[in-house]
């Protein structure tokens, strides 16, 4: 399996299945097998309660800047990102689950807006997995 499973690193990748299906095991073991040599690794499990602030604090810890708006991983690393839980956070009373709409952003557009009074656009580089695992919708 882990030999698919390195295709991964390719694409963005969802593993669904019901609980107690092993999903977050075996995205654990093959993010394990991964070098910390080359690979930096963020972890984040959703809740109820997650949100899209505590999930820009945690991306943040990971990343360090390197230009003025240019940010990633430490030199000569790869960010790898995996969410367990992704179905979990609620929906506010716009219908949005905000911690998703932030990967969104994040995925789409290689960035995120700073929480400062301008907003600014934050460039995040050398991210190369995004990985999740959720149960049934």
């Amino acid at each position: 399996m882990k030999t698919s499973l390195s295709d991964l690193m390719k694409r963005p990748c969802l593993v669904v299945g019901d609980t107690g299906t092993s999903k977050t095991a075996t995205m654990m073991d093959f993010l394990r097998s991964l070098s910390p040599d080359t690979y930096s690794q963020l972890h984040v499990n959703f809740s109820a309660l997650t949100s899209s602030m505590s999930m820009q604090r945690n991306l943040e810890l990971v990343v360090e800047k390197k230009t003025r708006d240019v940010y990633g991983p430490p030199a000569g690393k790869k960010l790898v990102l995996f969410i367990d839980d992704l179905n979990l956070p609620q929906v506010d009373m716009y219908g949005t689950q905000q911690p998703i709409a932030f990967l969104k952003l994040l995925f789409e557009k290689d960035g995120l807006y700073g929480r400062d009074k301008n907003l600014s656009w934050k460039n995040i580089q050398e991210t190369v997995g995004h990985h999740s695992s959720s149960s049934h919708p």
